[in-house]
């Protein structure tokens, strides 16, 4: 870091001394190789001066020198009496140092709070993900284990100009990404939208329009039913490029195209709906952050239902130079998450949509239910290391806080889809917080399976939580696990034989513990703000065999055009007809086949329209 000796003071705080996450891996490293041992990240953030940490290194290599079975748990002691509070002993797994903190001890199972938190029902859901236009195609696609990741379409920046494989300032090292298509065509005349304002409309604010109407039409609503209702629109989304200005010219309609306000505004327009609407920025965990406002705003009875999502675009090389200058994206464009080979994740982009309502509420108004909300919970880091340096204790916090309101214990969740970004830092302190947090409750080991969808479809920024909570509600409702894809050799620092994980590498039938097929969604902002959901299938079979249940509409047949401003001053604003046939995949059940078709009731079932755009609907 270029500070003398003399200059560095043993009791200052590591972030005084500018030490960020990329600093935090190069001093690890330097640890590691200068004893010969392996320690895990969040050492270097719970011992945040030189001299608590020279006190634990001097701890640890004593006792590693002293052990013959490096197994053996010794105690230690620490000055510090938060440190001292936090810390029961040391351990060597496998020659690596593991701190075994007072959580981890707790074996017994302690009763959470009695308080019966509201439980919110998933009625309906869209995408736009990568190599997925719908929910049935973006299943098929976890089913398969395939891999969305792509080189960047030639339209959006130029690989021979900006990319490299040496680490330059003003190149990006990675030209991969999970990218969409279409964004530039817009069905103007349905949404009411004049051909002149049309091509100001920011390609954010069109994708969250159809998806959302999609969203409605997949929980069988028609636009007509929600009309002057108390419908909340929760959008997470991060700062607009300014899209409205690509060709140098400012009009009337910009503000409204390119204002972050406005992805939500135009839906409540659109939709005459009168619940709050706004757009929620707290970097990655935005959208997972939209879904705990909107369960929060049905709880208080604020909205009768509720729109939440988020949405990305990648429409210019911005994002790829700026986490390259961080180093936080993959050089091969592949997201290790939780294997050895962890280097950082690749880049995503898309749209998804779910439309909640109240659980009692959805029962009596016979929805089609996917899944229950039994709680969302969110919290900040506070002061760390650096605004980036996540931190480990506040993690476990949202996690427990969740499983209190949610009045569950760990010991009946079986599937975790953790933010899971594939880096040195960010995988072991977010599965340390999980097991430290799932061992207030249980010493069982190996029981529960782990995934992230980054590792299909890449880093979604605003939008991925909404892929993680999409994803998994799937997991729920199928009772399959879906497979994390490059993880062939796990990292020996997560030791995953010490915790009550497992990485998920294949499909799997889901078996239910104490009954339930029960899920928790992590999600964790670049910034601090965390976020964790508990879904499950508690009574949603029952539910939705029992009523009468609303059927999904056919998906809505969007009539797009193009409508598109070219950069650099060229405005070339283009129409044209799109396609005429599009093929629209259901993924709900058909009441209405349910007698002839001889079809087990246990297996998950779907059914293939193909729709001619040019019919009207019937």
């Amino acid at each position: 870091m270029g500070i003398p000796i003399d200059q560095l003071k043993n009791n200052i705080a590591f972030n005084d001394f500018g030490v960020d996450s990329i600093i935090i891996a190069e001093i690890m490293k330097e640890i590691e190789d200068a004893f010969d041992i392996k320690i895990e990240p969040s050492i270097l953030i719970e011992y945040s001066t030189l001299v608590s940490l020279s006190k634990f290194l001097e701890n640890s290599i004593s006792l590693e020198s002293v052990l013959e079975d490096k197994s053996i748990v010794k105690e230690i002691t620490i000055d510090d009496k938060e440190e001292k509070d936090q810390v029961l002993s040391l351990e060597f797994v496998n020659k690596t140092l593991v701190i075994k903190s007072k959580a981890e001890n707790s074996t017994k199972n302690r009763r959470v709070s009695q308080n019966n938190s509201d439980k919110i029902a998933v009625i309906g859901m869209a995408c736009d993900f990568p190599k997925a236009k719908n929910i049935s195609e973006f299943w098929n696609n976890l089913n398969q284990g395939l891999d969305c990741i792509t080189e960047v379409p030639k339209d959006r920046w130029s690989i021979e100009r900006l990319f490299s494989t040496e680490r330059k300032q003003g190149k990006t090292y990675s030209k991969w990404g999970g990218f969409i298509d279409g964004f530039e065509y817009f069905d103007a005349d349905y949404f009411k939208v004049r051909s002149d304002e049309a091509q100001y409309l920011h390609p954010l604010c069109r994708l969250v329009l159809e998806n959302s109407i999609q969203t409605l039409r997949d929980a069988g609503y028609r636009n007509e039913e929600v009309s002057g209702k108390k419908v909340g629109i929760f959008m997470g989304a991060r700062m607009l490029e300014n899209y409205a200005s690509r060709n140098n010219k400012i009009v009337k309609t910009s503000v409204t195209g390119s204002a972050q306000n406005f992805i939500a505004a135009y839906l409540s327009q659109f939709l005459n709906v009168t619940g709050p609407s706004l757009v929620v920025d707290t970097a990655c965990s935005s959208s997972l952050v939209s879904i705990y406002l909107a369960c929060q705003s049905l709880i208080t009875e604020e909205s009768e239902m509720a729109i939440a999502g988020g949405v990305e675009l990648l429409l210019d090389e911005k994002s790829f130079l700026l986490l390259s200058e961080s180093q936080a994206l993959s050089p091969d464009g592949k997201c290790h998450t939780f294997d050895e080979k962890a280097n950082g994740f690749a880049l995503g982009e898309g749209c998804g949509c779910v439309m909640l309502k109240r659980l009692d509420k959805a029962i009596q108004d016979k929805d089609h239910i996917y899944a229950v909300i039994e709680a969302a919970t969110v919290n900040n880091d506070g002061n760390t290391m650096g605004l980036t340096t996540p931190n480990p204790k506040a993690q476990q916090a949202v996690i427990l806080n969740a499983m209190e309101k949610a009045n569950v214990s760990a010991d009946s969740i079986s599937m975790i889809e953790a933010h899971g970004t594939g880096t040195m830092i960010g995988d072991p302190i977010e599965l340390r917080a999980l097991t430290n947090a799932f061992k207030k409750h249980t010493s069982e080991t190996q029981y529960c399976g782990i995934g992230s969808v980054k590792t299909n479809i890449g880093h979604l920024l605003s939008a991925a939580g909404v892929a993680s909570f999409i994803k998994t509600v799937l997991c729920v409702y199928n009772k399959k696990m879906v497979p994390t894809l490059n993880c062939e050799t796990p990292n020996p620092r997560l030791h995953f034989e010490e915790s009550p994980f497992y990485p998920i590498k294949e499909v799997m039938n889901w078996k239910p513990r104490k009954g339930v097929c029960r899920a928790g969604i992590s999600s964790l902002g670049f910034g601090g703000t965390n976020a964790h959901i508990i879904v499950s299938d508690e009574e949603v079979e029952r539910i939705n065999a029992e009523n009468n249940i609303r059927t999904a509409l056919l998906p809505q047949q969007f009539n797009k055009k193009r409508y598109w401003l070219e950069k650099k001053g060229q405005d070339n604003f283009v129409i044209e007809k799109k396609a005429s046939n599009q093929e629209f995949f259901r993924l709900r059940p058909m009441l209405d086949i349910e007698e002839t078709e001889n079809m087990e009731q246990d297996k998950f079932r779907c059914m293939l329209e193909i729709v001619d755009e040019s019919k009207e609907e019937y």
